[in-house]
Order: structure tokens, then C-alpha cells, then sequence
């Protein structure tokens, strides 16, 4: 077997979810496996909220690993390649190393669920082998996403002063709260009492809540408005940035829309509040460079070029309106066409609402995993007016997007969640979708 299918299979004997709420099993791992003393002494930087942090996370990684600091990055989920979760200094992690820290790790974590009779769930053990990982790199910051919340998510054994609550909308109810001003308090759980916390795009009603609840916790808060974004007329896709201290600077990011605008906003004040703290200075030039070779694959991002092909993996409400609106305001001439699938359980009432204000032709299909039937899709579609083409077969699909913006120079945008965005990627780039269907 290989490094990387050992990893997997070892991976894949978790179950998705613990036992109960995991801290105090987790705590317990961190001090057999002699991590307690590394965290204690390591810079720490945590990211919660409900869309964006992967995206928010690995952005402010590139610019603080850019500036000349050592950092380790956990994201999850990843998109194409299991490895894409595991980030030191700017380079994958390689599958070798994960091997050899998850063959150490197991030994310990059975022993403690023999003792305690609760087992560990699987992000609790890529947590682990994060952050094994890292103490062996001897990274000296550690950037880390959330798994759900923060409260009882295993970042809150971090007691991060750097924290960073990218956006709220109401997901995870029975384990967060059914309220937005609940899930909030949850993850702003993730930062320690008297830390800093930067906060993404959220309405002014919650951002009241938020600043009470800080100021409970001692926290002091940064809103991402505070980071002025400026679109300049003569460039698709250039902006002005105006920081307090700095003289503006422009940036050309390879990601665009409403969506990557709040999150370059958050990533460069959670730097700037960083650097500022710890004692160094990021240039204009720095910041540039970062946020100009940053790209984010499965958001938004360019799968194809002829014709041109966008991916997507919005799942909720916010994040199809964002989408969407990303779309009109940056291709407001452009001939639309939709290829969309979504997963089971999901509701398809903004999504489809959405497909039909922007599209012209809209062909709906059904990832292998946890895909969703499409008649349901198409027949909403068709309520709108929308006439929309369904096939059971996404190759099929993803072929006939393609003929069709061809014949009609139009540029196809696939959406639907996750693994819907994951396999049409892999079907366009002619990659194994293996990796994808793990959790």
C-alpha cells in the first residue's frame, strides 16, 4: 500500500462525528502525544463562521506566509485532493508525512477510547495530525478552520487570541442554535477571553449582538468594512485598497465576485490586526503579490477556458445569492447558462429563484454522492419559466453545457454544493473524483 492509500483507509476508519462533544477526549490526546507544550507556546489564528472560512483561511495564509512567517494551514473540506487540507509554508503537506504522524496518532486515540468509551470522530483525528505535523515542522503560527462551531469545536483547545467569524447564516441548527444571533456566540466561542476577533460580511442587527457578546468575553472586535475595496473602471477586476496607515495599493485578484471582495476585505484586516499585535509590517507590495497569485479552487473559480467554465460549490441561501449576484454585476452582457445539481436534503427554493433571474439554458443533473434526483430541480425551474434539460448523467451534462455555450457563445456556471462542483471539476480537468467522496 501507499503512503496516501494507508493515510485514507485510516482516514476512513472514523466515523464523520464523535462521541458527544469531543474537548475533553481531545484535550487528553494533546497531552499523550505531547503537543500541549507546542500549542502553549505557538502563535495561533483561528477561522469560524459559515461561508468563507476555507477560502478567508488560506488567503491571509498566503499573505502572512508571504510576509515571512512560518505558518501551518488545516482547512476542510478540500476539493479535489485529500492533501489540499494540510498547508505548511505554502506547500502541500505530502502524503508521506501525514502517514507517518496518522500511524503514531491511532495507537494513542484507541487507548483512550478504550479507557473513556468514546470514540474520536475524523476531524478530531485530522486535527491531530495537523498539528503533529506542524510541531515536527516547527511552524511558529497556526491557522486553523473550524470544523462547525467553536464553542465545543476542538479550536477551542487552541485559546487562540486571533480568531476571525467570516459570515452567519443558519446551518447546523440542532447543534448551533436556530437563531443567527446564536450561531454567532457559538463560534465566536473559538476565540479566547481577551482576544481579537475580525468579522466578515454580517448585517448591522448582528453586528450589535456580536459587539455585546465580545464585550462579554473581553474580546475586541474588527469589522472587514473598515478595509475600503474599490473597483477601478478600467480593469475587469482590479481594486484600490485603502488601509488606515497605508497609502492605497492595487490589487488584480485571479478571484472575483461580491463573495471573494468580503473575503479579501477580511483576510488583510485579520493580517493587518495580526502583524500589528505581534510587531512587523506587511507592504503594499506584499499584500499585492499574495492576494494577486491567490487561487481558490471550487470557488468560483475558472475550470475551463473554451468556452469559459466557472465552478461553484455554494450550498446555502447566503452563498446562492451571493453567487448570483457576483454573476450580474461581473458578466451583466454575458449569455448565462447554468449547470446545477444539488444535494439530498438541501432546500432548492433560492436556487432555483436565482437560476432563473440569470439564465438562458439550464441543465440539471445529480452528483454521484449524495445527489439530489433533478426532477425536482427542473421542475422548479419550469415554475419559474425556465425551461431546463435534465440528465441523470453528469458526463452527459457537463458535455451538453459545454455544446450548448459553444453554439451560443455563452459562458456555463456550475452550482449545487461541494461534490456536485467537485466531480463536474473532475470531469472537466480528467481527474480520478476518488478523493472527493470522503465525508
Amino acid at each position: 500500500m501507499t503512503d496516501k492509500t494507508q493515510f485514507l483507509a485510516l482516514t476512513k476508519s472514523f466515523a464523520k462525528f464523535g462521541s458527544g462533544i469531543c474537548l475533553a477526549r481531545l484535550q487528553l490526546a494533546i497531552e499523550h502525544l505531547s503537543l500541549d507544550a507546542y500549542i502553549e507556546t505557538t502563535k495561533k489564528l483561528v477561522i469560524t463562521g459559515t461561508n468563507g472560512k476555507g477560502s478567508v483561511a488560506k488567503l491571509t495564509n498566503q499573505i502572512l506566509c508571504g510576509a515571512g512567517k512560518s505558518t501551518g494551514l488545516f482547512t476542510s473540506p478540500h476539493f479535489l485532493e485529500f492533501n489540499e487540507r494540510f498547508i505548511v509554508n505554502g506547500e502541500l503537506v505530502d502524503y508521506a508525512e501525514l502517514n507517518h504522524a496518522a500511524q503514531n496518532i491511532v495507537p494513542t486515540l484507541n487507548k483512550i477510547t478504550a479507557t473513556l468509551n468514546e470514540e474520536f470522530g475524523v476531524f478530531e483525528f485530522l486535527y491531530l495530525v495537523a498539528l503533529t505535523v506542524f510541531k515536527h515542522k516547527k511552524v511558529e503560527l497556526i491557522i486553523m478552520e473550524a470544523g462547525i462551531g467553536g464553542r465545543y469545536d476542538p479550536i477551542r483547545l487552541l485559546k487562540s487570541r486571533f480568531a476571525i467569524l467570516t459570515s452567519v447564516d443558519l446551518e447546523h441548527c440542532d447543534i448551533l442554535g436556530n437563531t443567527k444571533e446564536l450561531i454567532a456566540f457559538d463560534k465566536i466561542d473559538g476565540c479566547e477571553h481577551g482576544g481579537k476577533l475580525v468579522v466578515g460580511n454580517i448585517d448591522e442587527h448582528l453586528k450589535s449582538k456580536v459587539r455585546a457578546y465580545a464585550k462579554l468575553r473581553d474580546i475586541q472586535c474588527y469589522f472587514n468594512n473598515d478595509i475600503q475595496l474599490n473597483k477601478q473602471a478600467s480593469a475587469f477586476n482590479q481594486y484600490q485598497v485603502t488601509l488606515d496607515d497605508n497609502a492605497p495599493f492595487s490589487i488584480t485578484p485571479k478571484t472575483f465576485g461580491k463573495f471573494a471582495q468580503e473575503n479579501i476585505k477580511t483576510a488583510i484586516l485579520m493580517s493587518e490586526v495580526f502583524s500589528k499585535d505581534v510587531g512587523f509590517t506587511i507592504s503594499a507590495e506584499q499584500y499585492s503579490d499574495a492576494i494577486n497569485r491567490f487561487t481558490n479552487d471550487g470557488r468560483l473559480s475558472l475550470v475551463c477556458d473554451v468556452p469559459k467554465i466557472f465552478v461553484d460549490s455554494a450550498h446555502t441561501d447566503e452563498s446562492f445569492n451571493m453567487l448570483f449576484d457576483s454573476i450580474k454585476q461581473d458578466f451583466p452582457q454575458a449569455r448565462i447558462v447554468v449547470l446545477a445539481g444539488i444535494s439530498k436534503g438541501r432546500d432548492q427554493t433560492v436556487l432555483t429563484a436565482r437560476i432563473a433571474e440569470v439564465a438562458e439554458h439550464c441543465i440539471v443533473s445529480k452528483a454521484s454522492f449524495k445527489g439530489a434526483e433533478p426532477a425536482l430541480l427542473q421542475s422548479k425551474l419550469k415554475n419559474h419559466g425556465l425551461a431546463a434539460s435534465q440528465s441523470d448523467d453528469l458526463k452527459q451534462a457537463v458535455m451538453e453545457a459545454k455544446a450548448y455555450a459553444q453554439a451560443h457563445d455563452a459562458i456555463v456556471f456550475v452550482c449545487g454544493g461541494l461534490f456536485f462542483a467537485g466531480e463536474v471539476s473532475a470531469i472537466l480537468l480528467n481527474k480520478s473524483n476518488e478523493d472527493i467522496y470522503l465525508y
